[in-house]
């Protein structure tokens, strides 16, 4: 599941996603070495996170994962019930 959080922090926003590109080589066959998909950035204001959001959210939200491919199937076999 793609998450997006939100948080205020002492010197602004904490914006904390999953990078889809990372993902995207962490499960790739023999990718190599497995790094942690989580990424947290800070921002002063609430228009950087506007902007940065407004760049970014279609990417950070699109990719699927094991979990949600899943999720996915078991709803459509329960369909066809």
């Amino acid at each position: 599941m793609s998450k997006v959080s939100i948080e205020r922090v002492v010197n602004g926003w904490e914006i904390e996603y999953r990078d889809p590109e990372i993902v995207k080589e962490n499960n790739k066959p023999k990718s190599g070495t497995y790094r942690d998909p989580m990424k947290e950035m800070v921002f002063m204001t609430t228009k950087e996170v506007t902007d940065f959001l407004t760049k970014n959210l279609e990417k950070l939200c699109a990719a699927e994962d094991y979990e949600t491919s899943f999720s996915k199937a078991v709803m459509e076999s329960e369909d066809d019930d």
